[in-house]
């Protein structure tokens, strides 16, 4: 599914970036699409991403 994502736009990197997000927290659609790029950015986000310098941290609201 990866492979036939366009890496040259920045469309198909959104795309890969949500896939492996998911794939690797075992992430639900809802859980994905509810995250936030900080803390506190909108008030009903159910989480957020932090990347740090060589992790990112995926943080959620449950």
């Amino acid at each position: 599914m990866l492979e036939t994502l366009d890496r040259g736009s920045l469309r198909g990197l959104r795309d890969r970036a949500m896939l492996l997000l998911g794939f690797a927290g075992d992430l639900r659609r809802s859980e994905i699409v509810g995250l936030d790029v900080g803390r506190d950015q909108t008030e009903d986000g159910r989480g957020w991403i932090e990347i740090l310098d060589k992790e990112l941290l995926v943080t959620l609201r449950g």
